[in-house]
């Protein structure tokens, strides 16, 4: 098994490889359920751990925000997980 400092080079270069900046479109059918989970594991993926260490610049960071924000716009979820991240 590899070490977390081996695996953040080889994920590292990963994101570097040629073709890795080409848009893809994603057609995903979720339900709401999952979708909440999915923005809550990008969001605390976000907020945890040290910035320099997760291998992504900040345009990654800034495009999975707006990702979040999308899927709950189009499930109709953001002002409830608005509501629910003011519990938390």
């Amino acid at each position: 098994m590899l070490s977390k400092n081996d695996l953040e080079k080889v994920y590292s270069t990963i994101l570097c490889s040629p073709g890795m900046n080409e848009s893809v479109k994603v057609l995903l059918q979720l339900p709401r359920k999952n979708i909440l989970c999915l923005v809550n594991a990008i969001e605390h993926s976000l907020l945890d751990g040290d910035k320099d260490k997760r291998g992504f610049d900040m345009d990654v960071e800034q495009t999975l925000k707006a990702v979040s924000i999308e899927l709950l716009e189009k499930s109709g979820l953001k002002e409830m997980y608005d509501h629910l991240a003011k519990l938390a």
